[in-house]
């Protein structure tokens, strides 16, 4: 997982892109990738020709069409572009991405409890003591493919 490969001197790329001469090509089989293919005609189309041996999923030749966010500690990464042909090879268990962004939200973690059902905000010393809490809701139905 991409997680483990980070040094501190790659904090400096965090919430900005990389330089070209750094680039992170995880393998979709075991990446953990949120997809959002929207299109049922393009998913089933994407299945039949891409990532297969006569169109093998190919990052150098998607001309800039796949575009994944890594959100770091959380060890997920979210699709941008290129949903279709992604979900393809991943089904698949074959090809690498790339990770345009990383995005360190390991603040996030010193204001946010989460009990399982519901979230809480962490106040500080000078707010409110009585936390607001909202329960966790699943407004979109994203296909969510993990690796192993």
């Amino acid at each position: 997982m991409l997680q483990s490969t980070l040094k501190d001197e790659d904090k400096k790329y965090y919430l900005g892109k990389f330089t070209s001469n750094t680039k992170y090509t995880p393998t979709l089989s075991t990446l953990p990738l949120v997809l959002f293919p929207w299109n049922y005609k393009r998913i089933s189309s994407s299945i039949k020709y891409i990532a297969n041996s006569n169109n093998p999923f190919s990052i150098e030749e998607s001309n800039g069409n796949v575009i994944n966010v890594y959100f770091y500690p959380l060890g997920i990464a979210l699709c941008e572009r290129g949903n279709h042909s992604q979900l393809s090879a991943k089904l698949k268990g074959v090809g690498e991405t790339s990770i345009e962004r990383i995005m360190n939200i390991e603040h996030v973690y010193d204001h946010v409890n989460y009990d399982g059902i519901y979230f809480y905000h962490i106040f500080s010393e000078n707010e409110e003591t009585n936390p607001y809490r909202f329960k966790a809701q699943n407004r979109t139905a994203p296909i969510l493919v993990f690796g192993t």
